[in-house]
């Protein structure tokens, strides 16, 4: 991974900034989509089905179509998708609708995508089991969500008794209802019939953030004094799992 796509790089200034793929609005952490491109592309031959499995406006379903894969989009809001590629529409929280789609689609897939969604799900067990039913054998899974035990998730978490991205704030504007450790990731997905499972940080989480207000930054600092300790997921503003199925 280049220097530029590092997801924990040692010093950062100032905020981030949105980022877009052909006018298409990239709904996830800066460099996300092309830290999960990257490990697409090393995985997955050109010409390949993959499913996109909650698209916002089709960043990554353009890119990849760009590149020479065959996609399949799927989304709840259909009205701002901008992509030019085949759209189903899907809400995700839908028990009939989700079986549906799987028996449709059932094992046509060589690889399925789920890039900063499975936060917004009511039900992440019945999620897998729709992908495990419309993925090919030995086909593979890619899944990004916020890194809830990352070093500025743990000083959130130990003064506003929060985690970072699941905040009120969060749960109201972005509908994050469903925080997910590594380890809990781990564990759904491997009993979900998955294994040879990787996990990258990803996104854009500098050891030390100097951003935002005097307070803000010292807290940062803190962070960083304090990282050297921690264990577990610290880096990175989410966490990419990549997985295969059985």
């Amino acid at each position: 991974m280049s220097r530029q796509l590092d997801p924990s790089p040692l010093v950062m200034f100032g905020e981030k900034r949105l980022e877009y793929y052909k006018g298409s609005l990239i709904m996830a952490d800066t460099h996300l989509h092309e830290q999960v491109f990257a490990l697409i592309s090393q995985n997955i031959a050109k010409g390949r089905k993959i499913l996109v499995f909650g698209s916002g406006q089709g960043a990554m379903d353009q890119r990849l179509k760009d590149h020479g894969y065959e996609i399949l989009s799927a989304d709840r809001d259909p009205d701002g998708f901008k992509a030019s590629t085949e759209l189903v529409a899907m809400d995700f929280n839908d028990f009939e609708k989700m079986n549906h789609f799987a028996n449709e689609y059932a094992h046509g897939f060589d690889a399925v995508l789920s890039l900063e969604i499975i936060e917004h799900i009511e039900n992440v067990y019945l999620y897998f089991d729709v992908i495990g039913k419309v993925l090919k054998q030995n086909g593979f899974i890619f899944v990004t969500t916020p890194n809830v035990t990352s070093w500025l998730s743990r000083l959130r978490f130990l003064f506003k008794g929060e985690l970072l991205s699941f905040s009120d704030k969060a749960f109201t504007e972005y509908g994050h209802i469903h925080p997910l450790t590594e380890s809990e990731l781990t564990k759904i997905v491997r009993q979900k019939g998955f294994d040879e499972l990787r996990i990258y940080p990803g996104g854009l989480l500098p050891k030390l953030w100097l951003a935002g207000k005097m307070k803000s930054m010292m807290l940062h600092f803190l962070g960083f004094m304090l990282r050297p300790l921690m264990r577990g997921k610290k880096d990175g503003w989410c966490i990419i799992m990549q997985a295969t199925k059985k």
